[in-house]
């Protein structure tokens, strides 16, 4: 069961349930499925695939890790899936480290039943869940150099690769390549940021005034002084004088406007707001990835800004470090002054 409780279209809210195919049943972990997976870890072929555990295995440190799953899963963080084959769990199938519309699929399977196609079968019944249940827009995954049955899987899943790093392995204890592959959804393919026009200002400051009426609500807490603070020079007119005389930028699907953003000559950030309907999609990251592209190109070697509280979580997880506490904004707001480095090379 999947229900969404919405404030203001920004929540969503996904109730452990489960998920079946042909021939498997994949439902939520629990604490009791850390003996199972120790057993199942207990063979080399097993935890030699997996870079972060231990060989042999820690039964306690299992323990503790399934102990965080129901945790992980009500914060949106992670979602993972016991598979089960006749009554058995037979592997483990997860999405963890979820923000910003991004996830990271992972898998592992009894050794026993390598070979059946039960690995891309869940996978795939996962992989549709991140994607079309959770509204994720980008999956990673990756796999050891020497899996090449991992690699089919993702490619047959869609995935593209990457990239091959160094990545230090625990079970081997040493460094070994890891291939990387992504894949996108669907919509994801077709957002374009681009540099906005005269024309779009009044679909834009639309966008603008819906963010902060409906999701800022942290901020201004429904107070109606600081809404019309807030709202008072956010006026078509004054972003047609924006668009004039700033960067600004702003994200488009087909015919529709998610995001925009502004940066002055001076590198300083002063708009970026993505529409309701299309929070945790990456947008804001796709406008800041534009914004740092430009402020690459003149030269700059700082970005700044100020947060708001709501906006906050989002730039100190993308390189935004704070240059002092936070200030009093205006009404009951609050202002968090941040900078962060230019680390985009710029064009040859």
């Amino acid at each position: 069961m999947v229900v969404r409780l919405l404030r203001g279209a920004t929540m969503v809210l996904i109730l452990p349930h489960s998920l079946k195919t042909d021939r498997l049943m994949l439902r939520p972990t629990y604490v009791g499925d850390a003996d199972r997976a120790f057993e199942i870890q207990t063979d080399w072929e097993v935890a030699r695939m997996l870079s972060l555990a231990s060989f042999p295995p820690d039964r306690r440190e299992i323990e503790r890790w399934f102990a965080d799953h129901q945790l992980q899963w009500e914060a949106g963080y992670a979602y993972r899936f016991a598979v089960v084959l006749e009554g058995r769990m037979v592997g483990l199938v997860d999405i963890d480290g979820i923000g910003e519309g991004e996830g990271t699929l992972g898998y592992w399977f009894d050794h026993a039943v390598w070979g059946h196609g039960y690995a891309f079968e869940a996978a795939q019944a996962v992989t549709r869940f991140a994607l079309e249940g959770v509204g994720l827009f980008k999956l990673k995954a990756g796999h050891a150099h020497d899996n090449l049955a991992s690699g089919h899987i993702l490619t047959k899943l869609g995935f593209s690769r990457l990239d091959i790093v160094e990545l230090f392995s625990r079970p081997r204890n040493k460094y070994i390549s890891q291939c990387r592959y992504v894949k996108l959804s669907g919509s994801t393919l077709h957002m374009q940021v681009r540099p906005a026009k005269i024309a779009d200002a009044d679909r834009a400051i639309g966008v603008i005034r819906r963010s902060i009426q409906e999701l800022c609500e942290f901020d201004h807490k429904s107070d109606s002084a600081t809404l019309s603070m807030w709202l008072s020079n956010k006026t078509a007119d004054n972003m047609r004088r924006w668009i004039a005389a700033h960067t600004v930028l702003v994200t488009v699907e087909g015919d529709r406007m998610t995001g925009v953003a502004a940066v002055r000559a001076n590198g300083e950030v002063f708009l970026n707001y993505v529409a309701p309907e299309a929070r945790f999609r990456g947008v804001s990251k796709c406008l800041m990835q534009g914004i740092e592209v430009w402020a690459s190109s003149r030269g700059l070697k700082w970005l700044t800004l100020e947060s708001s509280a709501t906006a906050l979580p989002f730039y100190l997880s993308t390189g935004w470090t704070m240059t002092g506490p936070p200030q009093p904004g205006f009404g009951v707001t609050t202002r968090n002054p941040m900078r962060k480095p230019v680390t985009v090379p710029p064009a040859a």
